[in-house]
């Protein structure tokens, strides 16, 4: 199981260090092992000259069989503390003299060898022959114990020892200086990071420390906060904007999208309806404030618009009736505008509640259908267009006074491109045709134009025939630039939208390239540290000893280890950000296939694969194979010290999904108490020792299953075998980015 995570700090501390103080003990044991060779070459070479010289003066002895001489000769040999033994042999290899002179016969060699020495039991042993005129006449043998060599080596250990101590000082306060160098940059420019995306204040600005290439990456990202900070505050603005403008109109304001369901509830709607903007956002409108008799006609209505693009209420007012929270039916003036998006469309409806204003068209009609209080432009003209008769709000919204307007012709209203409008008008008029909420321009007295929407009604005498109209106009100019407010406001904030994705596209692709920079950076020195104990083991494996061989290959496993933990680490972060590419998988097929490859790694063992046949979902193929690969290779991994290992791979239903499929095996299994750490990264529940990996297999399996919209769990127990369980939820559920 990891620990905490090392810092980058730790990390280029470690790295410096190890890799001068791996010089350091190579250089040393390289000295050592010379200075071994050549002081036992060197003790050889003196006891072999001892032993020819002794071989000189033995000459005459042996010839005349003198042992006494002989043994003279040998008791020279007792000014050198480190002689053990020597002896001489006669031509027929028999003992003739030994030294010391009361040693037993036991301890010289029975028959002596050539010319030559050796290393036995802690001594050194040569034999020197005698010879005269190039006849032999015996054989010198001397024996030395290597006291010389143990009080050279017991230096050198207390010499190594010393030096290697204070390297290791020096080394740290080295490598401590230098990796502030480099890490200080690096940890300023993530600490910036963390702290804008944990408070999402994009005021803060990292500190540029240097002019490489750390530096350009300080102020690339540096600029690119100031610009994500001008978009912000633009984006708030605007949203303030018109959340002022939904918030101050008068009207209802209410926004659905092509499903029907509500996107916006303004203040007006609240007030009218009964309902607060929290309970109806994202709930289908038609339940909530549409009459249930209408409620279908207004599902086919919008069903029949998005299909075929006919409109028989877009753009225009109309009267209906809606319902409030509390049940009670009222009726509201609708205009219904289309609002067009990069996806599907959205619809904005402005509606006003009209129940007092139908109370006060009958009372119009009780009283010749004019309503002096009236806030809009209430008048009566003729069949000819002459004014007959003009209120309080035609004074207000045209600027004109009744004493100017009653006996003139209502066409002075008209702007010139609308002459035929009148015309037509009091045509229907004489047919008896009504005209409701008909949207036109009109011209104030002070030659301001002003939108309006008009209705006007024939008037009947008491024998029902047509003597004239009520004309009743609204100012809809405010409503007119609030729609087009809304519209560009709507369209300014999918361009922000838009621009911010791009933004955020390009920080994520700058973050990939900057992960990148550092695993290639921390893989440099890994490859050389590796290649250079390669060449060690390679080119100088006969001048190490087992030890020395050993730290070799546990220098060389460790950069390995490194390596593929970079390699892991680079896979975990690309997982999420790899486009998904949703397809027919087979995942039976791609579990043999994967078997066959653990197999082949390692065709000792014994290992019982059970994978259920036809096996299929929907994915993205590359990603799949990568859920498998870890699963499968994490039961491989943990029932390598089975002798029967199985594993199996197949589909169950399990806590309620219908697709949950499961990779069991018979391995080491774990404490459940620790489940919940099974799939963070860099998370081991098993020693490095005991069993090889990162930590990093379980953290891309469950971001994997999470862009497919599913979910991993494992079941499990020490000694007794685990079982991972993951599913891949339905289509739309998939992550595509």
């Amino acid at each position: 199981m990891a620990g905490k995570p090392i810092t980058i700090r730790r990390k280029l501390i470690s790295a410096i260090m190890g890799t001068s103080l791996t010089v350091l003990a190579l250089t040393c044991t390289v000295f050592i092992m010379y200075e071994f060779v050549t002081l036992r070459n060197g003790m050889a070479r003196g006891l072999i000259t001892r032993g020819e010289l002794i071989a000189a003066n033995s000459t005459a002895a042996l010839a005349f069989q003198n042992e006494a001489d002989a043994t003279q000769v040998l008791s020279a040999l007792k000014t050198d503390p480190r002689m053990v033994a020597g002896c001489l042999y006669d031509k027929d290899g028999r003992l003739f003299a030994k030294y010391p002179a009361d040693a037993p016969a036991g301890v010289f060699p029975t028959l002596p060898v050539e010319r030559g020495y050796r290393f036995e039991k802690g001594h050194l042993v040569v034999f020197v022959p005698v010879t005269r005129e190039k006849r032999r006449l015996g054989t010198v043998y001397l024996k030395s114990d290597l006291s010389a060599l143990t009080e050279r080596f017991r230096f050198y250990t207390v010499f190594v020892s010393v030096v290697i101590a204070g390297s290791i000082v020096v080394t740290y306060a080295l490598s401590a200086r230098l990796q502030r160098r480099i890490s200080e940059p690096i940890l300023n420019l993530a600490s910036t990071a963390r702290s804008v995306s944990e408070h999402k204040d994009y005021a803060l600005r990292a500190q540029k420390q240097s002019d490489d290439e750390i530096g350009l990456l300080t102020d690339s990202f540096n600029d690119m906060l100031n610009e994500i900070q001008q978009r912000s505050a633009s984006l708030r603005k605007n949203e303030a904007r018109l959340r002022a403008v939904l918030e101050s109109a008068l009207d209802c304001i209410i926004t659905i999208d092509e499903e029907g369901k509500i996107l916006e509830f303004n203040p007006a709607a609240e007030r009218t309806f009964g309902y607060s903007r929290r309970d109806v956002i994202g709930k289908e409108m038609a339940p909530l404030i549409i009459p249930p008799e209408m409620r279908q006609q207004h599902r086919e209505g919008l069903k029949k618009h998005l299909l075929t693009g006919e409109a028989r209420v877009l753009g225009r007012r109309i009267e209906m009736t809606a319902v409030s929270a509390d049940g009670v039916e009222f009726p509201v003036e609708l205009a219904i505008i289309r609002i067009e998006t990069e996806g599907p469309p959205v619809f904005t409806g402005f509606a006003r509640d009209i129940t007092e204003r139908r109370r006060a068209e009958t009372t119009r009609a009780l009283l010749a259908g004019i309503v002096e209080s009236s806030d809009d432009a209430i008048f009566s003209k003729t069949l000819d267009g002459v004014v007959t008769s003009w209120n309080a709000g035609a004074e207000r919204l045209f600027g004109y006074r009744a004493a100017e307007m009653i006996g003139r012709s209502v066409t002075i209203l008209n702007p010139p491109e609308n002459t035929d409008e009148e015309p037509h008008i009091l045509t229907l008029l004489r047919r008896g045709e009504r005209i409701d909420h008909y949207e036109t321009v009109r011209v104030r007295k002070d030659g301001q134009r002003i939108a309006v929407s008009v209705s006007i009604s024939p008037l009947k005498d008491a024998d029902g025939r047509i003597t004239g109209a009520s004309n009743i106009t609204r100012d809809i100019t405010h409503l007119k630039r609030a729609e087009e407010e809304i519209r560009r406001l709507n369209a300014e904030l999918e361009q922000r939208v838009v621009e911010r994705t791009a933004q955020l596209e390009a920080t994520n692709k700058e973050l990939e390239a900057f992960s990148y920079s550092v695993s290639h950076d921390l893989r440099a020195p890994l490859r050389g540290i590796d290649g250079f104990s390669r060449v060690l083991e390679e080119d100088f494996a006969g001048k190490l000893d087992e030890t020395g061989r050993s730290h070799l290959q546990r220098v060389r496993a460790a950069a390995q280890r490194m390596g593929a933990l970079i390699d892991d680490m680079l896979m975990l972060s690309q997982v999420t950000r790899k486009e998904m590419r949703r397809e027919l998988v087979d995942l039976s097929a791609l579990a043999e296939s994967i078997a066959a490859e653990l197999r082949k790694a390692e065709p000792e063992r014994h290992a019982e694969f059970r994978i259920t046949p036809g096996l299929a979902a929907k994915g993205d193929p590359v990603l799949l194979r990568a859920v498998l690969e870890n699963l499968l290779g994490n039961a491989w991994k943990f029932t390598s010290k089975r002798p029967e290992a199985t594993i199996e791979f197949g589909r169950i239903a399990s806590n309620g999904d219908d697709n949950a499929y499961f990779v069991r095996d018979n391995g080491a299994g774990f404490d459940m108490a620790y489940a919940s750490k099974l799939f963070g990264a860099f998370q081991r529940l098993h020693a490095a020792a005991e069993f090889r990996g990162t930590g990093i297999g379980l953290a891309t399996v469950q971001r994997i299953v999470r862009r497919h919209g599913g979910r991993a769990w494992a079941e499990g127990a020490v000694d007794k075998g685990a079982t991972f369980y993951f599913t891949l939820g339905s289509p739309r559920d998939i992550q595509t980015s």
